[in-house]
């Protein structure tokens, strides 16, 4: 209903014939935006009708009647209806040969599951697939910075990505996260490439044939990455840049005591030791030892101060693998 009164004009609404009625500007979002999009349609036809979001305010339930009812108006006029939406309601109504992924160029995409997948993927992770083109998953933040360290020491060429990662954390993710993951950042960008890093804990639980097009997954052989910390000499350097020579002479001692006298010697050697028993852990009581509250979070330290020499050759070639797949490095480098 509306009425004019001094120059001004009033909108009014009810929702019955004996309801009460109602100004129109105090109207909830989503019936302002039915009543948008239908005053736009019966307004004036057209042979293309553009709709962005329809959905948008709207409960989940009046999602579907909505598409339902556009759809029905096209018909009705002859019109073809192009809807942009992020809406998992629409796209599950919606026909999947009618589907369409604008990422960059506008595809075609018949599995509805992908693109629903796609709509979990936040604004800076649409952003760095399109600029990066490449990302690695880890346990967590700890590997990042641990590979990070021994990729300063030996000037491998993946610190250029390592400095500035575009990663994502696995611990504690439900089984197929990564999977899906990078599946819906492939289709944003097809050619996209992907590296899974696993603890060796892992091998039994993620299988390499498993991996998408485009991914490869790789696995410690040691327990996990901060096993390949422990190297007598590296961990003796750091205490000493820590906490001083005595307590450097202290850990060195304890390390001779209870450490494997093979391990001691050898430490590239593989010992059951580090591959049953988590990195950490041993680290924590050599740490401890010494006087020194390590956090999890600051092992890449130990990392810094290890030489060429002493960073393990299975770490060496993770990184060339990572490398030559992120195209950091030829494939014969």
């Amino acid at each position: 209903m509306l009425s004019n009164h001094l120059g001004l004009l009033y909108v009014r609404y009810q929702h019955s014939e004996q309801g009460s009625w109602y100004d129109l500007s105090s109207a909830a979002s989503g019936f302002l935006q039915v009543l948008l999009v239908y005053a736009a349609l019966l307004y004036k036809e057209a042979s293309v009708v553009l709709i962005d979001e329809p959905d948008a305010h709207l409960h989940i339930l009046l999602q579907e009647k909505m598409y339902r009812d556009l759809c029905e108006h096209a018909r009705q006029i002859s019109s073809q209806l192009v809807i942009a939406t992020h809406s998992e309601r629409l796209i599950d109504a919606a026909d999947k040969e009618a589907l369409r992924l604008l990422a960059g160029e506008l595809r075609k995409v018949s599995d509805k599951r992908k693109v629903k997948r796609t709509l979990s993927l936040d604004n800076t992770e649409i952003l760095l697939a399109e600029t990066e083109r490449k990302i690695l998953y880890v346990e967590g933040k700890t590997d990042i910075d641990i590979l990070r360290g021994w990729a300063s020491v030996l000037k491998h060429p993946l610190l250029q990505f390592l400095e500035k990662p575009f990663w994502r954390p696995t611990a504690e993710k439900e089984k197929h996260f990564v999977t899906n993951h990078f599946s819906s950042l492939q289709l944003i960008v097809p050619d996209f490439q992907g590296i899974e890093l696993c603890d060796g804990d892992n091998k039994g639980s993620r299988n390499t044939s498993s991996a998408p097009k485009g991914m490869r997954r790789l696995f410690w052989d040691r327990y996990e990455i901060e096993s390949y910390l422990i190297h007598p000499e590296a961990i003796a350097r750091f205490v000493e840049s820590a906490d001083g020579k005595q307590a450097a002479s202290q850990t060195e001692a304890y390390m001779k005591r209870y450490l494997p006298p093979a391990l001691y010697k050898t430490p590239f050697e593989s010992f059951a030791t580090l591959k049953q028993t988590k990195g950490k852990d041993i680290l924590a009581e050599i740490m401890q030892e010494a006087g020194l509250i390590l956090r999890e979070n600051e092992y890449y330290q130990i990392a810094e101060q290890m030489t060429k020499e002493e960073i393990h050759p299975e770490v060496v070639e993770k990184l060339d693998t990572i490398a030559k797949q992120f195209n950091y490095m030829s494939t014969t480098s």
